[in-house]
């Protein structure tokens, strides 16, 4: 049985509302694309047209595929996750539509996620991992809830304003570098978690105290879900920026880098870390906060 290197994110959800009909997609005159999407509870939620059918689909930039629900006929290959693995078949694209911007020849994965579904409580067509973008520019606006596509250079006034942060891709996964403690560490930055994850075993090293009586919700696209422990971070720096009062859930990360060549020490929710404006230039490595 193959096994392929996929990660597809876990996410925290407490309540969830259902999600409206996007409006229109709009394209400016230098050629960007822009789309409304909606975002719930830290997930950015984006309307595609699949092969001739609209749905929503979660962007999720801690995956390097493309997962499409259905159930599969014969399964020929297993998605592993943090509670186990998850069978699904390959399956074909022939044209994805997000807006006006169009690719065809696309390979996916069909993967049942209707238990899942109904735990979020969000009719989700499927996930869409950040690689589908490459190698686009991709600016996320939280403050308008628009998220655009552009093959152009950023404009200088973004960059000199924001903070940069180089990232490396590693099996089409972000991973930024974390400074904690004095020690640099590689996490993957994520859109479809909704807190900061830490490794088990660096519980000590990173967290700075419980927080007590909280525990979060943890659901996975393997159906499963448990309660975790709140703990709060310890200050970490991103670039230029130090970020502190931070909270994340200890899960174990053996199952992620068994399938990366670059281990990681954790994953960082990109919803926490910036609230306005996130750019991620696939082109130069950049990201923007």
């Amino acid at each position: 049985m193959e096994r392929t290197n996929i990660i597809t994110s876990w996410v925290l959800i407490t309540f969830l509302a259902l999600i409206l009909a996007l409006p229109t997609q709009m394209q400016a005159a230098n050629g960007d694309i822009s789309v409304p999407f909606h975002f719930i509870n830290g997930l950015i939620i984006i309307e595609a047209e699949v092969d001739g059918t609209t749905g929503k689909y979660l962007l999720d930039t801690g995956a390097d595929a493309i997962l499409i629900d259905g159930q599969p006929k014969k399964s020929d290959q297993i998605l592993v996750t943090p509670e186990g693995e998850v069978q699904m078949a390959a399956h074909q694209i022939n044209q994805i539509k997000i807006g006006s911007f169009i690719q065809h020849g696309i390979s996916a994965h069909l993967i049942c996620l209707s238990d899942l579904k109904k735990q979020l409580g969000i009719d989700l067509d499927g996930i869409i991992g950040g690689s589908y973008f490459m190698p686009n520019t991709l600016i996320m606006d939280f403050e308008q809830s628009i998220m655009t596509i552009s093959k152009n250079s950023l404009d200088p006034q973004i960059i000199n304003e924001s903070s940069a942060i180089p990232f490396k891709v590693e099996n089409q996964i972000l991973l930024v570098e974390l400074e904690i403690k004095g020690k640099s560490h590689h996490f993957a930055m994520d859109s479809g978690a909704t807190v900061h994850f830490i490794d088990t075993d660096k519980e000590s090293e990173f967290t700075s105290s419980t927080i007590n009586e909280s525990f979060s919700q943890v659901i996975t696209v393997n159906q499963k879900s448990k309660a975790l422990q709140r703990y709060t971070l310890s200050k970490f720096s991103l670039g230029s920026s130090s970020f502190s009062g931070h909270h994340c859930l200890l899960q174990n990360l053996d199952h992620i880098n068994k399938e990366l060549d670059l281990p990681i020490t954790g994953i960082l929710s990109l919803s926490q870390l910036a609230h306005d404006k996130v750019i991620v230039d696939f082109k130069n490595n950049m990201l923007y906060l």
